[in-house]
């Protein structure tokens, strides 16, 4: 069926031009297009004036059509302003549905640019380009996006504030989301509280906002819109909660190390080193006390150490070098296989590839990489165990999380382990952890008044009671644990949030969504770009609505 090139452009830019002449055969689609429209209006001025000063030919490249690219070449007018006080006498005709003044691309084309670079940046959107017939350079895109008019900010009822990190732990920046469309509205720069307290000011309409327990964006808010209701984020507080136990268990590491026997026995050599190992932690503990007693604060300290800030924090909690995590042995995809790996060595077959067609003819579906580590050991003349003891050792290993019931502890377990048996509650753990649990609170029996705070706070926020809440920091304010008056202080100074947070169903959840895809647009751009580059991009990357 021939192409009508008159209904392809009344279909793409209305009845404004006209087609002179169409040209297909070739590598381009070309159309010579002329205005229809008898008079023009004037930039400056907006007179309108029907008088033409000359002619002038204007070429603009368009989307392909079935992949061919289509060549617009437009006869366009320079018309002269009736205006006599306006400066600008001489103007050319504009075409503003089917180009902006300057460009040599089509609207479409600046928009399928603008997209593009939105989701895959300057290179990757260019390699994408050339394959959908829009051929440009990465610089291009990027001159699109930053030019390009950002989504206008519309009526907000309720939006939800959280941070982000340019470089973490250096430079951070804030996103502002509408929790009714889970779109951003802004992206600030920084975190601090002028920053974000003159971004609400100009927003009075805004009657809810959700946030993180940042005491910055607290007094932003606080100070910006005092009428506004604010809502703590449920992750947040529950993330707090964990952190009492956390650092309770932590505190009480000697205990710990007291309640939990070593059930497998190590040779003369491994004894020595965990025992030399252990003294050198301890030293470590012991300096960090010191430097801390004369006054130095974590991250002077984790300099003059050379560890990590983190790690000086968890020593300094606890009353013992903490406890490390059993390891468990992962289980290879090798192992359904080793019985005919075995039979197969000791029937003389030693080539890995003929052992690789093999296993692939019994529907092995991993590599060559697991059957090279089996047949490393093997050629060096060092023994493997058999299928059979492997298992054994598989089982063994896996039984160090969880002890049968007879033993008390799982061999040096972790507060990290414990936490979540401690998190459980009572009718969702198993008999084995049940016991595990209950050996723990009779050697430290301040752990139960813990355990009691946390599940009944925990309870308040699955049933929506926020009623409970005065009674219960009440509660938690004479707790013989730090730790929980730490946590109850701390929800004090905003209670009115946190009853929010438990009987209203807004949170900051979209706003973690958003966040993580920042994440990946930042990581696309490798540091390279603009904060205004980025925000482009991300406040591009999510269309209003009625623009999906």
């Amino acid at each position: 069926m021939p192409l009508d090139p008159t209904s392809v452009l009344i279909a793409l830019f209305g009845t404004d031009l006209s087609v002179e002449s169409f040209e297909e055969g070739g590598a381009t689609l070309d159309f010579w297009l002329r205005s229809q429209v008898p008079e023009s209006y004037c930039p400056r001025c907006g007179q309108p004036t029907g008088r033409i000063h000359s002619h002038y030919h204007r070429v603009l490249r368009d989307a392909p059509i079935g992949g061919t690219p289509v060549i617009l070449h437009l006869n366009l007018r320079r018309f002269r302003c009736c205006q006599p006080t306006c400066p600008q006498q001489i103007f050319c005709e504009r075409v503003p549905t089917l180009a902006t003044p300057y460009l040599h691309r089509t609207r479409r084309v600046s928009s399928a640019f603008v997209h593009i670079a939105s989701a895959l940046g300057g290179r990757g959107g260019a390699r994408l380009g050339a394959h959908l017939g829009l051929q440009t350079s990465a610089s291009t895109l990027l001159r699109c996006i930053q030019g390009s008019d950002l989504p206008a900010i519309g009526p907000l009822r309720f939006v939800g504030i959280d941070d982000f990190a340019f470089r973490k732990g250096h430079r951070y920046g804030t996103v502002i989301v509408d929790l009714e469309t889970h779109r951003p509205v802004d992206v600030l720069p920084d975190r601090t509280t002028p920053v974000v307290e003159a971004w609400l000011r100009q927003h009075p309409e805004l009657t809810l906002v959700t946030r993180d327990r940042s005491t910055e964006f607290a007094c932003a808010i606080t100070s910006g819109l005092p009428e506004a209701t604010q809502v703590l984020d449920r992750w947040h507080l529950l993330k707090n909660l964990r952190e009492v136990l956390e650092r309770f268990l932590g505190r009480h590491q000697q205990v710990l190390r007291d309640a939990t026997p070593d059930p497998k026995p190590r040779s003369a050599d491994g004894e020595k080193i965990r025992v030399e190992l252990l003294e050198r932690q301890r030293a470590v503990l012991h300096q960090m006390v010191d430097l801390k007693a004369s006054g130095l604060g974590t991250r002077v300290i984790a300099r003059q150490l050379g560890v990590s800030r983190y790690l000086v924090k968890r020593y300094l909690q606890a009353d013992a070098v903490p406890a490390r995590r059993a390891h468990v042995r992962v289980r290879s995809i090798l192992d359904p296989y080793l019985e005919v790996l075995n039979r197969r060595w000791d029937e003389g077959c030693r080539v890995g590839a003929h052992l690789l067609k093999e296993l692939k003819a019994l529907e092995y579906a991993g590599t060559r990489r697991p059957l090279d580590a089996w047949l490393r050991p093997k050629r060096a003349g060092t023994p493997l165990p058999s299928p059979a003891e492997q298992q054994d050792t598989l089982n063994a290993d896996r039984a160090l999380a969880l002890v049968d019931v007879e033993a008390a502890l799982p061999l040096r377990i972790a507060p990290q382990e414990l936490l979540w048996l401690l998190w459980k509650k009572v009718e969702d753990r198993q008999e084995d952890e049940q016991h595990i649990v209950s050996t723990l609170l009779d050697r430290l029996p301040a752990l139960q008044g813990v355990v009691s705070m946390v599940h009944e706070f925990m309870d308040l926020m699955h049933r929506k009671q926020a009623t409970g809440v005065s009674s219960w920091l009440e509660r938690a304010h004479k707790s013989e644990s730090g730790e929980v008056r730490w946590f109850a202080r701390s929800l004090r100074r905003e209670q009115a949030a946190l009853e929010a947070a438990i009987s209203l169903p807004w949170s900051n959840g979209p706003v973690k969504g958003i966040i993580n895809k920042i994440k990946l647009i930042k990581r696309q751009m490798y540091g390279r770009a603009s904060f205004q580059t980025l925000r482009a991009r991300i406040l591009t990357a999510f269309p209003p609505l009625h623009q999906l």
